[in-house]
C-alpha cells in the first residue's frame, strides 16, 4: 500500500524525455596523383550538415512555471565544416 505523498520509484532525469536527436554528417574526398610515390587527398567533412538544433529535456521540476517545455538547446551541435589535406609520399 502507498502512502500519501511518498516518494516514487522513477529515476532521475528519466520521466521527461526530449525530441530525438537527429545529425546528418557527411565527407567528400578526392586523391590527385602528383608522382608515381608522390599522392595528395582533398577532404571536405561536414557535421550537422542540416544544422538542426538539438534541444535538451523538457523541464521536468515540479512547481516551475515552465514544468514540461523546453527552453534550452544542447550546446556544440552547430554546423561545423572541416577542410583537410593529406599529402603521402
Amino acid at each position: 500500500m502507498l502512502r500519501p505523498c511518498a516518494p516514487g520509484n522513477a529515476k532521475r532525469n528519466d520521466t521527461l524525455d526530449g525530441p530525438a536527436c537527429i545529425n546528418l554528417d557527411a565527407s567528400l574526398g578526392k586523391w590527385f596523383v602528383f608522382k608515381s610515390d608522390v599522392r595528395a587527398e582533398f577532404r571536405i567533412d561536414a557535421f550537422n550538415g542540416t544544422n538542426r538544433p538539438q534541444f535538451e529535456r523538457p523541464n521536468g521540476e515540479l512547481g516551475n512555471a515552465r514544468f514540461g517545455q523546453i527552453t534550452t538547446t544542447q550546446t556544440g551541435t552547430e554546423r561545423v565544416v572541416r577542410f583537410g589535406l593529406r599529402v603521402v609520399f
